[in-house]
């Protein structure tokens, strides 16, 4: 059979099986436009190739969900832990200190870092406006009066 046949059913094939698995809510429209560019640039052998990387996508998919959610419940729990061993310092030293509130510093921060960057950008606005020269303001000449139009020559005698 000839090649080019073969290639039109089997991209069809794998054109329609992305097309059902994204209709039925198996993968969603990024994975779909991955996977068809793949199987466009032939780098799918058959239906089966194409079932097997749709798992394995799916599954490192679900594989990064579960440790981005362990890494935030870790943070979560070292904050606490922070929280507790500052506060046990505290006491030993005979200081009376409420916990240190990491995130409300850190938010302080960011607040200061904005406020200082919108302090540069107009300094830095006003430094480019005093040294541009002003430009002389274009003048408004007078409308013109339109000219009255103009009659239309009578028309030559025609021989006869």
């Amino acid at each position: 059979m000839p090649t080019g046949i073969l290639w039109m059913r089997r991209t069809r094939i794998l054109r329609r099986l992305l097309r059902k698995y994204r209709d039925a809510k198996k993968i969603d429209k990024h994975i779909h436009h991955k996977l068809y560019l793949l199987s466009k640039g032939n780098q799918f052998k058959n239906k089966s190739v194409l079932i097997e990387t749709i798992h394995k996508m799916k599954a490192d998919a679900i594989r990064e969900k579960e440790l981005a959610a362990q890494g935030e419940a870790r943070r979560a729990k070292n904050s606490v832990q922070k929280d507790k061993r500052v506060a046990r310092k505290n006491k030993l030293l005979g200081e009376v200190n409420e916990p240190i509130d990491t995130k409300a510093i850190k938010a302080e921060k960011s607040e200061q870092k904005a406020s200082i960057k919108k302090k540069e950008a107009l300094a830095s606005k006003k430094a480019e406006k005093s040294s541009k020269p002003k430009a002389a303001a274009p003048k408004k000449e007078a409308p013109k009066e339109k000219a009255a139009p103009k009659e239309k020559a009578a028309p030559k005698d025609k021989k006869k």
